[in-house]
């Protein structure tokens, strides 16, 4: 009995995080010698180098476009609603949440500042840009379109979702040490 083992498994996975990881701290270690500024261009430059890499690899290893992986739903209005009333009562309950590991596990004023700035006035535009656009869009076609879907095709639906989860909380929590006290959120939000 042969079964069609598609890209990617748990193994290819890890591998990719581990290189998207590695990329992105060896292109913010250049970007920072470099002197820029802005520190949402930095991170912005770094997330869409590192992820655009990543995502490359996993598109010429499922032999697919891009085109395939990027596709536009038509728009509901009423799950619109339903999504934005969600995010405003979970934005409540993380909140709690924060405020429990914060009180648990204080970060340090360097980290504090440095994740801060990301929310600086003064670069609000680049700021925006990077948090709302490039992050959300490089991670979820990464981590829902090339390894959820590779995992969708490969395990049972439960093992796939909770794996690419964890894989996603690890990556969310390596470089922000604001996070690293809630990996469990990083993953829940997945």
């Amino acid at each position: 009995m042969n079964r069609t083992v598609h890209y990617p498994r748990i193994t290819n996975a890890i591998l990719l995080v581990v290189l998207l990881l590695s990329l992105q701290l060896a292109i913010g270690i250049v970007l920072v010698l470099t002197r820029i500024d802005q520190l949402s261009v930095t991170l912005g430059i770094t997330n869409l180098l590192a992820f655009g890499v990543v995502i490359s690899i996993a598109l010429k290893k499922t032999k697919t476009s891009i085109k395939s992986i990027i596709e536009f739903r038509k728009f509901s209005l009423l799950l619109s609603i339903t999504i934005v009333i969600t995010c405003v009562g979970l934005s409540i309950v993380l909140s709690e949440i924060d405020n429990l590991f914060r009180s648990l596990l204080p970060i340090t004023d360097l980290w504090a500042n440095l994740f801060g700035n990301l929310f600086d006035t003064d670069d609000i535009i680049g700021s925006f840009i990077l948090l709302v656009i490039i992050a959300p869009l490089t991670e979820e076609l990464l981590f829902r379109r090339v390894i959820l879907d590779g995992f969708l095709r490969n395990y049972r639906t439960l093992v796939a979702i909770i794996v690419a989860s964890i894989l996603f909380g690890i990556m969310q929590s390596i470089f922000s040490p604001a996070r690293r006290r809630e990996p469990l959120v990083g993953i829940l939000l997945r």
